[in-house]
């Protein structure tokens, strides 16, 4: 089955069979809906269609893999096709029960992320990513990338997977992450944008003390606790309680 693959999508095809088993089981066995997202020409859909599931969807930027893929599955009655671009697909209307797995191209893989940032009710997530990208995220440290999805979920860095198991092969590594929905949110849905903007305020001069970044834009700050420090040194947990304390002015000069 040949097809040309376009670098413009950042096209690496995962081919080995164990690690694509690996990444299926790691689907909770009561999954009923699956999100999969840039199939390419299926070696990942392959396992996910032998699942006892309801639905499986599969979002294809390329269209020339549709014809690939519609052959391919056309007696798979559970199965969706939408050719689109997943960045700007309206995932509100997948539910909460749907779990999304995707090998994201590395070129696309912070947008993405962005774009799930806007929406935080999917139970599970399981992603491929670039390895430095991964390590990023799964850091006990905070930073821009990981503060406000740990708020929702809980993120495992599971088991990295070497460039040979591609096709053609990348320059680099790459690690699969997952994603599991938290019971309890530790900010508001509504105060997504919000805590957004706070975040990439104080990490964009991650070097500096928050006391020093709160100083510039002018907050006050007589009456808040340990900001003798860098972002990077806060428990999630005392991130949020600063960013509480200062919601009614970051909505005075962010809304």
């Amino acid at each position: 089955m040949h097809v040309k693959l376009k670098k413009k999508f950042g096209q690496n095809f995962l081919v080995d069979k164990n690690i694509l088993k690996k990444i299926s089981n790691l689907i909770p066995s009561e999954t009923q809906n699956i999100l999969e997202i840039g199939p390419g020409i299926g070696h990942l859909t392959d396992f996910l269609i032998d699942r006892d599931i309801k639905k499986i969807t599969l979002i294809e930027i390329d269209k020339d893999f549709i014809p690939v893929l519609e052959e391919k599955y056309k007696k798979i009655k559970f199965l969706e096709l939408i050719n689109q671009d997943i960045l700007s697909v309206n995932l509100l209307k997948y539910n909460n029960e749907t779990t999304i797995v995707s090998n994201l191209p590395y070129n696309i893989s912070s947008q993405v992320l962005v774009k799930i940032n806007n929406y935080f009710h999917f139970n599970m997530m399981i992603l491929m990513f670039q390895k430095e990208f991964a390590e990023r995220l799964t850091s006990n440290k905070l930073n821009n990338l990981n503060c406000l999805i740990n708020c929702f979920y809980e993120i495992k860095k599971e088991f990295h997977i070497s460039k040979n198991s591609f096709i053609p092969s990348p320059k680099i590594e790459s690690s699969v992450v997952t994603f599991k929905k938290k019971n309890i949110s530790l900010i508001d849905h509504e105060d997504i944008k919000l805590f957004s903007h706070f975040k990439s305020m104080i990490f964009v001069n991650k070097r500096k003390k928050i006391s020093t970044i709160l100083k510039k834009h002018k907050f006050q700050i007589s009456n808040l606790k340990n900001i003798e420090m860098r972002a990077e040194e806060y428990r999630l947990d005392d991130f949020i309680n600063l960013f509480k304390n200062l919601k009614p002015e970051l909505i005075n000069k962010f809304s």
